[in-house]
């Protein structure tokens, strides 16, 4: 015996294609996150096992609205369920509470049920989320960064004020280099990821199209720059703890600045490149879900260019040294911000 599960604003909807009868001339029903199959008595129900009502029950579990204990399946009698000649069988499975007398609700025909409900996300979940984003480098980065650049925002924008708020101002004003320091701290080596990247594109075959093959060297480019970007980052990172010398630590602090300021252009290209693929995708696919997909990713490269932008503002301002030629520190804090807000949504919805 086949069944389909319809989800309602108000319940669920179990259709079955043929009037299967169990013993007691009720269907089989699902409430909540467990299984149930009638007892002998009519209109009772006996739960049998749990079941996750997600896919994702390593963090997820059953965490989306779950049931209250006191809440309790009602079956509604074939003679209910049926009382349309034309509408298929279906059983209507209702929540009642434990204390009032409840109806059953009439039996909706499944063929008038096309709507998805929306699943409210638990604050538990956001929570579980934030834990997994926290345990990955760019997690903390992105937090910190948050906090870094919003700080100095906050203190252009005259909302830390100096005067207003002494105590205030004089700990954001300590606290913003140990942020920018922790958060070099936490990429050390990060140069891994592209001595990684490195290795997997030396594995690619390289493509026979003309187009491809250039994507493939802009690649393999990009992420050699990459890698001595992150190598001089290291550096800055031994001069700000004392371990280098001045001279070498301001070096490398401009060829940090330089190398980033190159790996934003090919970044832009890659993100071009991949934004028209995807939209070629679109058009050749009638599929709603394959679009529904395809259009997500979309709005996800939309983001990342939003991103870049912001970089190349941030990255252009220490580069072509605009703060000695009287641009407002408020620039690079914005910019940071923006580019801070944008990266940790990247990190939450893939982590999501």
């Amino acid at each position: 015996m086949s069944a389909a599960l319809i989800l309602h604003e108000d319940g669920f909807h179990l259709g079955l294609p043929e009037p299967d009868k169990l013993p007691d001339g009720n269907r089989l029903g699902l409430v909540g996150s467990h299984h149930y199959y009638p007892s002998t008595s009519p209109g009772s129900a006996v739960k049998i096992r749990p079941r996750h009502r997600t896919s994702r029950p390593d963090i997820m579990g059953n965490l989306f609205n779950p049931p209250s204990p006191e809440q309790k399946p009602v079956l509604v009698p074939d003679s209910v369920a049926n009382s349309s000649p034309s509408a298929k069988p279906v059983l209507h499975v209702s929540h009642a509470g434990s204390g009032t007398n409840s109806t059953p609700h009439a039996a909706t025909p499944a063929s008038t049920s096309k709507r998805t409900p929306h699943l409210k996300m638990n604050p538990l979940i956001s929570i579980l989320i934030l834990r997994r984003m926290l345990l990955l480098t760019d997690g903390r980065d992105k937090v910190f960064k948050i906090i870094q650049y919003g700080l100095k925002t906050a203190m252009w924008m005259d909302i830390i004020n100096a005067k207003r708020n002494t105590t205030l101002h004089a700990h954001a004003k300590q606290l913003i280099p140990h942020l920018s320091l922790t958060r070099k701290i936490i990429r050390t080596a990060y140069w891994l990821n592209s001595l990684n990247e490195l290795v997997e594109l030396s594995d690619a075959p390289i493509p026979a199209n003309r187009a491809e093959t250039i994507r493939h060297y802009a690649a393999v480019f990009n992420a050699t720059v990459g890698f001595f970007n992150c190598i001089a980052d290291d550096i800055v990172t031994a001069g700000k703890l004392g371990l280098v010398d001045k001279p070498l630590y301001n070096r490398a602090t401009i060829l940090a600045d330089q190398l980033w300021f190159v790996t934003i252009f090919f970044d832009v290209y890659e993100n071009m490149q991949t934004t028209a693929g995807l939209r070629q995708k679109l058009h050749g696919t009638k599929d709603v879900a394959k679009r529904n997909e395809i259009q997500s990713k979309l709005s996800m490269q939309r983001i990342s260019l939003a991103k870049l932008g912001a970089d190349f503002l941030f990255c252009s301002i220490d580069v072509f040294k605009l703060g000695d030629r009287g641009i407002s520190d408020g620039w690079q804090a914005v910019s940071g911000l923006l580019s801070a807000f944008l990266g940790t949504y990247k990190v939450w919805v893939k982590n999501k």
